[in-house]
């Protein structure tokens, strides 16, 4: 214990004149100057793209779209595959299921497609120039047309696949799809090309496939096209700026805690040693009684056993027993005294060391503690808003050299 005093007081003078969280925290802030400028440099053009934006095309609400950019068209895996397994025994010729599932993959991918990418095209109606408008309706009018074309091509050209003697044969291949082609015409007159079940189910069944496929390329981002890139790109910056903020906020924290937690353990340190010594100093009283009670009952069964051996020698002696037979050893004199006054003295310095602790440290460790917490609120509250704020100067300024024109928003 006496070590550990003598550290805390060794401590003590080194906590009370450390000044270093200013200093520690106002490097940490410049060492991310530079990546927190290049950041909210990003923040600033793409915010100004974005309003730009949606000002140029009347957006009010919050840009929509899938938080992961693969999720919409990783869709269409599973409906190319549906269709693909659905058409696989339609295509069915003498090459067995395998040329019919090659075939059918085929036209499930190009049918898929088609849709899906209209569909996508289908979000400029949304946009204000008539030019974008007229692009968005025109992808509808051409995905109606395009589905229903296709859908009857496939329909029309099964029935002419199934009945080919030699699929692998590209000429007889060329002229069943020829002659496909010109019955999918006729579906405009309202005249369907299937002649069996099977071509009416692929026809219907394409039909239904194309409509879902044309649904989710329409809700494959932001209804508004080039709407959603640039949020996402604005939020981007937004989050790496702020991750370099928190980054330097929790290295700051951590360091106001470390001190602050150096201070309360010294404080508490020196206002408990008094009452830690004062247990010792109990404990060794009563250690020294029950050793004085201890020795009471080793005299007591010394002094019986003694006297048994006496009498049994003098009552076998032929001469008189020594003159010390008389006498008893008594073992508890040695003992008699209090606990060793070396023990006690050090006990006593012990005492008289922690009120001198207590006096010299203990209010001025309390105030530090006070003044330390104080500091960091002051850090993490004003000096870093000042220094992001400066930062944010810096960034306009280096846009304002960069860039002397502001330049026309990208339309999508």
């Amino acid at each position: 214990m006496r070590n550990e005093l003598s550290a805390v007081s060794a401590n003590c003078g080194t906590l009370l004149d450390d000044e270093t969280l200013t200093e520690t925290a106002t490097s940490s802030l410049e060492q991310e100057r530079r990546a927190l400028i290049d950041w909210r440099v990003k923040v600033l053009r793409r915010e100004a793209d974005l309003n730009a934006y949606k000002k140029l095309n009347g957006i009010t609400e919050e840009a929509d779209y899938p938080a992961n950019k693969v999720a919409p068209f990783a869709w269409l895996v599973p409906m190319v595959a549906i269709e693909t397994a659905l058409n696989t025994v339609f295509y069915e010729n003498a090459n067995g299921l395998l040329g019919g599932a090659v075939v059918a993959l085929g036209v499930s991918t190009l049918n898929i497609g088609f849709a899906f990418l209209t569909g996508c095209l289908f979000r400029y109606k949304n946009l204000q120039r008539p030019a974008n408008k007229a692009i968005g309706y025109l992808s509808l009018v051409a995905a109606a047309l395009i589905a229903i074309y296709c859908n009857a091509l496939f329909a029309a050209f099964r029935s002419e696949y199934s009945l080919l003697e030699d699929p692998s044969d590209l000429k007889q291949g060329s002229e069943a799809f020829m002659t496909a082609s010109a019955a999918a015409a006729k579906v405009f007159f309202l005249e369907l090309p299937a002649t069996d079940l099977q071509s009416f189910v692929l026809f219907f069944v394409g039909l239904g496939l194309s409509i879902l496929a044309f649904w989710k390329g329409m809700h494959v981002d932001d209804k508004h096209p080039g709407y959603g890139r640039k949020a996402r790109l604005l939020k981007e910056a937004h989050d790496a700026y702020d991750d370099i903020v928190e980054r330097v906020t929790a290295k700051v924290k951590g360091e106001l805690e470390q001190k602050r937690a150096g201070i309360a353990h010294a404080k508490t340190y020196i206002e408990k040693a008094q009452a830690n010594l004062q247990q010792i100093k109990t404990a060794l009283d009563v250690e020294y009684r029950k050793m004085q009670s201890t020795l009471t009952q080793v005299q007591r069964d010394f002094a019986l056993v003694l006297n048994a051996y006496r009498q049994s020698n003098v009552s076998v002696r032929t001469v008189s027993p020594p003159v010390y037979f008389a006498e008893t050893p008594n073992l508890i004199e040695s003992y008699a005294a209090e606990p060793d006054n070396n023990l006690t003295s050090v006990i006593s310095d012990m005492e008289e060391e922690i009120s001198v602790l207590k006096d010299a440290y203990v209010v001025r460790l309390t105030e530090k503690l006070r003044d330390i917490t104080n500091e960091g609120r002051h850090i993490l509250g004003k000096t870093v808003t000042a220094f992001l704020d400066e930062v944010d100067v810096h960034a306009k300024r280096r846009i304002d050299e960069e860039t002397h024109t502001v330049p026309k928003p990208s339309l999508a």
